[in-house]
This record gives C-alpha cells, structure tokens and sequence, in this order.
C-alpha cells in the first residue's frame, strides 16, 4: 500500500507574496496540491492550504515541511494526517478549473 500523507499548512502571516516561495519550496519536497480521481482519473484541486506527499508518513511530512517553512521565510502552523485507503473527497474543483487565485505559478503541479 502506498503512503500517502494530507498536510494542513496555515501561514501565521498571510501575504500573497508569500505563498509563490512557500509553494515552490513544497513542490520542490515532493508535495502536490492536486489528487486524482479514482473512478474519473481526473486531477481535482486540494482547498488552498492543503497539501498531499506520496510515499513520506506523517513524521517524515512534518519534517519536509518544516523545512519548506525554512527554506521560504516564513511562519506557519502544520497539520499531518496520514491517509489510508477509506479517503473520500466531494465538490473539488477540476484542477484546469481552479481559480487564478488559488494556482500558484509553479510548473508541474499535477504530477
């Protein structure tokens, strides 16, 4: 079974100009804002604030993002939760549907 991890990140200070570099550092650990679809194969946007890591448990997720914390300057409260098989999700927007607000400038985000 593949580890998969949700992580809830909340900027302590939330500036528009800080979540770019904040998104980036995530991307760069491995960390997606996208979730595919079971039975549609499609890619759904997580809300904004929440991110997924395959293959990392929840100790190995706080650690990449505390570092991604670091690595952008910022301050931020965390939240892990591993995810197991049972994870159900309803009325995420299609990822080429999120709004321009909530897309980052990073590239491949849906990998």
């Amino acid at each position: 079974m593949t580890i998969r991890t949700f992580v809830r990140v909340e900027l302590e200070e939330p500036d528009t100009e800080q979540y770019p570099p904040f998104w980036e550092a995530m991307q760069n650990l491995g960390f997606k804002r996208t979730i595919i679809g079971k039975k549609t194969r499609k890619a759904f946007r997580l809300p904004k604030g929440l991110y997924l890591i395959e293959k990392a448990s929840a100790e190995e997720a706080l650690s990449l993002t505390k570092q991604a914390v670091t690595t952008a300057k910022v301050e931020a409260r965390m939240f892990c939760v591993p995810a197991g098989p049972g994870v159900r999700f309803a009325n995420l927007q299609e990822d080429d549907e999120a709004s321009e607000d909530e897309m980052f400038e990073a590239t491949d985000e849906a990998k």
